[in-house]
């Protein structure tokens, strides 16, 4: 469960729920700053590059889709998650492997990933464009200050 603590009030919340536990078995807490999530201009300039990269291997002979180059970048910058699955004639969970969605990266995971993607494909002689409006940018003169 994420509980987001921006208020007094969440605090209190967060409180009770602590008091509250049962100590019978034990409980694991995570706790991170709170970062906004990516955002759906920069995921649409990432399927844009998806696209761009898909287009120029195609003309250099490659059958990869948009989706496959989408699918193969994500496995190799972002990695793997767990995911688990409930089997409901059981009762029991297993625990699958599934790549990283990037729905679930928050503002400077994206950055890094997209940031990582214009380095690969630069390496393979592939520039991909970065309109100056585009949130990706204003996140890269960010980090850059």
């Amino acid at each position: 469960m994420d509980l987001v603590v921006k208020n007094d009030y969440d605090k209190k919340r967060l409180i009770k729920m602590i008091t509250e536990i049962d100590t019978v078995k034990p409980t694991v807490f995570s706790w991170k700053l709170y970062r906004k999530k990516r955002s759906l201009s920069a995921n649409a300039l990432a399927h844009a590059w998806f696209s761009e990269i898909a287009k120029e291997l195609k003309s250099r002979g490659s059958k990869t889709s948009s989706d496959e180059v989408k699918e193969i970048l994500k496995y190799n910058f972002l990695g793997m998650q767990d995911k688990k699955i409930k089997n409901f004639k059981t009762g029991g969970v297993t625990v699958v492997e599934e790549i990283r969605k990037t729905r679930d990266l928050d503002r400077g995971e994206m950055c890094f990933f997209m940031d990582q993607i214009q380095a690969w494909a630069g390496g393979l002689g592939i520039l991909l464009e970065t309109p100056v409006e585009s949130e990706f940018w204003k996140w890269a003169q960010e980090q850059e200050q």
